[in-house]
């Protein structure tokens, strides 16, 4: 199927050729691509570009970019996935600001440098209250900032200590009981 294909395609490049006025010295096969060797007014060929892939503060294979070299299209962008802390991966983007995401196929026209977004980490915490009443039982905690105040639960003949840490790492509760 793919030299039928192919010589169709060739076919209709050497016409093209031809009635641009170029002489077409030979055609060869390559990855998919069709190349045009020519004498006279011009040669139609198509360009392998280099796509870097910038972690944005992340790790990729290793480093913090990764290149991919020789390439006609857009690699699948899913088999490039980038790691970061607590940070979740959101996909690979043609310019710093997020704006345009990029897109596995796409014909390459030049080098280009694709970026990955990230979304911090946030995440649902319960708190045991110890069989105690009132005060607060889940919280929202976002990796890297202070951790949200809370209300301390109460329960009869107990004194509570409460230790919260400013960044949200791990919460301890300890109840202890006093008997009289």
């Amino acid at each position: 199927m793919k030299k039928k294909f192919f010589a169709f395609f060739g076919a209709t490049v050497i016409l093209f050729a031809m009635l641009l006025g170029i002489y077409v010295k030979y055609i060869r096969y390559d990855s998919y691509m069709v190349f045009v060797e020519s004498f006279g007014h011009g040669v139609i060929t198509v360009e392998k570009y280099n796509v870097t892939f910038d972690a944005n503060g992340g790790t990729i294979n290793g480093g913090n970019t990764y290149i991919e070299t020789e390439e006609y299209y857009v690699p699948d962008t899913n088999n490039y996935v980038p790691t970061f802390g607590e940070h979740t991966f959101m996909g690979w983007y043609k310019d710093p600001e997020f704006k345009e995401p990029a897109v596995s196929g796409e014909l390459l026209k030049e080098n280009v440098t694709f970026y990955a977004k990230w979304e911090i980490g946030t995440y649902e915490i319960t708190l045991d209250l110890q069989q105690g009443t009132g005060g607060t039982q889940t919280i929202s905690a976002t990796f890297g900032s202070e951790m949200p105040a809370i209300t301390t639960p109460t329960r009869a003949n107990t004194v509570q200590q409460i230790s919260i840490p400013t960044q949200a790492i791990s919460i301890s509760i300890v109840a202890i009981s006093i008997s009289v």
